[in-house]
Order: C-alpha cells, then sequence, then structure tokens
C-alpha cells in the first residue's frame, strides 16, 4: 500500500464528534473527497453534521466501507463494539481502532483481524492541527498518516499505559475547571508523581497548557469543559474529582481508574 494517505481509499465507521473531526482533518489537508467513504448510527444529529461539513456523498454502508477502502478507522462507542463481529473486513484493509477500552486481544476476537489500537485527543485539537495521539502496535503506514493530520505521535510500549494517556489528554477541561473554582495547583509535584511510570507526562502536560484555550468567559469555559467530558466518560470522572475539591493529581487518578473501568466492561 502508499504511504501517501492522498492516494489511500479511506473509510470511517463511526462518524460522531471524533469521526468528522478525522474526516474534515484530511480534507482540510487535500484528501479527495471521492475517495472517501463514512458510515454511521443513523442518528438525525449525526448525519445533520455530516451534511454541515458537506460529506453526505460520502455516506456508505458498513458493508461497502469494509469491502472498499485501504484503511478503515473505527471511531464507534464502546457500547456498539459487538456490531463489528458482523463485519466481513478483507485483509487488505489496514484497520486503525479509536475504541476507548477495548484492546487489541479483545478486537482481535470481535473481528479476526489484526488491529493497530490508537488514542487521540478531543476533536477539538484534531480539527486545530494540534492533537496528540498514542498508537500501540503501529507501523509506517499508521504513523505517515497521522502525522499527515498533524498529530504528534507517542508510541506506547504497553497498552496499560493507554489509562494515563486517555487521562493526561483530558487535562485542558481540567486546567479551566481548576480556573473556574480560582484554584492553584503544582505541574511540577504533578510530573514527579507520574514519571516514572508514564515518562512523557510532562511532555501531555506542556501540550495541555498549549491548547488550553485563554481568556474564556466563565460561561465559555463550562461550554468548553461539556463539549469534552461525555457522559460517564473519563474526562467527566476528571472533572467530578475536581469540583469534589481533589487534588490535579488524584483527580488524575480518579480518570486513570474510570479508564480501567471502562476497558474490563
Amino acid at each position: 500500500m502508499d504511504n501517501n494517505f492522498k492516494t489511500m481509499k479511506i473509510g470511517l465507521i463511526g462518524c460522531g464528534h471524533l469521526g468528522l473531526a478525522f474526516a474534515k482533518q484530511l480534507l482540510k489537508k487535500g484528501y479527495d473527497k471521492s475517495l472517501l467513504k463514512l458510515s454511521y448510527g443513523g442518528l438525525l444529529s449525526t448525519l445533520e453534521r455530516i451534511k454541515k461539513a458537506g460529506l453526505e456523498t460520502c455516506i456508505a454502508s458498513n458493508t461497502a466501507v469494509c469491502a472498499d477502502s485501504d484503511v478503515i478507522i473505527l471511531t464507534i462507542k464502546p457500547d456498539n463494539v459487538s456490531i463489528l463481529s458482523s463485519f466481513k473486513f478483507t485483509d487488505k484493509s489496514k484497520i486503525i481502532s479509536c475504541i476507548a477500552g477495548y484492546d487489541t486481544a479483545r478486537l482481535f476476537q470481535i473481528t479476526g483481524q489484526n488491529i493497530t489500537r490508537i488514542m487521540t485527543s478531543s476533536p477539538m485539537t484534531i480539527e486545530a492541527g494540534k492533537g496528540v495521539c498514542a498508537v500501540y502496535k503501529g507501523d509506517s503506514i499508521v504513523e505517515n498518516l497521522l502525522s499527515d493530520l498533524e498529530l504528534t505521535i507517542y508510541r506506547l510500549s504497553s497498552e496499560d499505559l493507554f489509562h494515563q494517556f486517555t487521562s493526561a489528554v483530558c487535562l485542558p477541561g481540567a486546567f479551566l475547571q481548576l480556573e473556574l473554582d480560582k484554584r492553584a495547583y503544582s505541574d511540577y509535584q504533578f510530573v514527579a508523581e507520574y514519571y516514572n511510570e508514564f515518562e512523557i507526562i510532562g511532555q501531555l502536560i506542556a501540550w495541555a497548557h498549549m491548547v488550553t484555550p485563554q481568556n474564556l468567559s466563565a460561561v465559555d469555559k463550562e461550554l468548553y469543559i461539556s463539549k469534552m467530558a461525555t457522559k460517564g466518560g473519563i474526562t467527566e470522572a476528571m472533572i467530578d474529582a475536581l469540583k469534589n475539591r481533589a487534588t490535579l493529581s488524584d483527580a488524575f487518578k480518579c480518570a486513570v481508574h474510570r479508564s480501567i473501568e471502562i476497558s474490563l466492561k
């Protein structure tokens, strides 16, 4: 397969906020829309967002995405993973999973395919060209595609580290919550506590400061946080802990714990 993403047939299964962010970023980088296929779960709100992005002509069935894509990106919700067992993936397709909580072994059991697992920062950071991405079992095709979409890549040596990474990319919301509560915190103490088990924590904290919006009103801070925090998710766990006066370090632990809980469902 050619490493040039502009010649690849790319399919997205699941076109919520994350899937749509990938699609928009592809087009922004010069990708030919006629090569893109999108499938989604049928929600009217999702269809309206697809139309607003000018991507209605890219809508396809899951069958079509699986049959005719060089690269397939899975962005469905964890609750919907069971549908993958009915899909007929082909050996020619490179499959990338962004599904929270599902490791490569479980994905293989469901799909019978060797899948590259990734986790990204929020759709907002991806569309702004400031996203970060953790990769496990990646290769040049996957990493070149992600780099072309302006994602900074972090290779993980163990899938267990996805829990820390996923929690770290929630930090922009945490910083805004701390601002709302007018609370101080120490980056140095936070880094010192986690560096031994997760050595890229310092880089991710610096990234989080860089992408955290500045000079927002209190209302806009709340809105930004609400866009990041899905119900029952990892960001919500971190924000709720901070609202209950936990330290940033302890709130991070709550987020990691929630990530582990999700993975065990």
